[in-house]
């Protein structure tokens, strides 16, 4: 009998002190609360960025495929500024340096002046992808244009310094 009394005792004071414990903690309760409802708005607005995003790099890369069937270079550079910031936009403006380049080499030996305007614009485009990507793959592209560019332009120093 004393055994099932101490029990007794022990179960009461286990109770004591949870429903102390629960008493104290009655103060932090909007606290708590707050910070849960805090996460939970922070975690949707993330959500909704992340979504919005993506559905921006989405249509970035869906517009760079619908352009390379076409192979304007105003087209991708209009992409690389309606889209700035994105990896679609980084590409856009090293095709777009690529095809003025392209047009440029062409265009030396019969109309020298709008070549080197072409080769200009390639020189710009290539320059902004080198400082701007963070892809090393991108970079090494834009440096190589920039290589090719200054050599087609006969300025064999700079060109040689792109290529090393």
């Amino acid at each position: 009998m004393k055994s099932d009394r101490r029990h007794e005792l022990q179960k009461n004071e286990l109770a004591d002190r949870l429903a102390s414990g629960i008493e104290s903690t009655r103060s932090y309760l909007p606290v708590i609360f707050g910070g849960i409802g805090l996460l939970v708005v922070a975690s949707i607005v993330w959500g909704v960025y992340s979504s919005y995003a993506k559905s921006q790099a989405s249509v970035a890369w869906t517009e760079f495929y619908f352009n390379l069937t076409r192979g304007d270079a105003d087209s991708f550079v209009d992409l690389a500024q309606d889209h700035a910031g994105s990896s679609a936009a980084g590409w856009a403006r090293q095709i777009a340096g690529d095809n003025f380049l392209q047009r440029g080499i062409s265009t030396l030996y019969s109309n020298k002046k709008d070549a080197k305007e072409l080769i200009g614009k390639a020189i710009e485009a290539f320059e902004e992808v080198n400082q701007q990507a963070s892809n090393t793959d991108l970079r090494a592209k834009a440096l190589l244009g920039l290589a090719q560019a200054h050599e087609s332009l006969g300025e064999l120093d700079k060109a040689i310094g792109f290529y090393q």
